[in-house]
């Protein structure tokens, strides 16, 4: 094995700039607090945090006083890395893989 590959527990998206993502970042920084963000040359972010992020769509919609959800976010969405699980009201990217075990024990909470 290289030298130069090693494993990472580092998850992200890369977001398209709009009229809105400034705040949006800001509020996932607020809520993640191993999120770094960076606003690249090309007009596109790249938003990052260490084993996972969540990203609260209902925030966002209070935030923008109006309604926003996973597909509306998804619209600003040019890549990710991690593994992405849909929730009511949240996006999170892990780390680590979650199994069915982990929904169910959600489900009961």
């Amino acid at each position: 094995m290289s030298d130069d590959v090693k494993d990472s527990n580092w998850v992200g998206f890369k977001l398209i700039d709009g009229a809105d993502m400034g705040d949006i970042i800001d509020l996932v920084l607020d809520d993640n607090p191993s999120a770094v963000a960076d606003l690249k040359e090309g007009g596109y972010w790249e938003l990052d945090a260490e084993d996972e992020l969540c990203v609260d769509l209902d925030k966002i919609s209070e935030l923008l006083e109006r309604p926003f959800d996973e597909k509306d976010f998804l619209v600003y969405v040019s890549s990710y890395y991690g593994r992405v699980s849909v929730e009511d009201g949240a996006i999170r990217l892990l780390a680590d893989m979650l199994m069915v075990a982990d929904y169910e024990r959600e489900a009961v909470r």
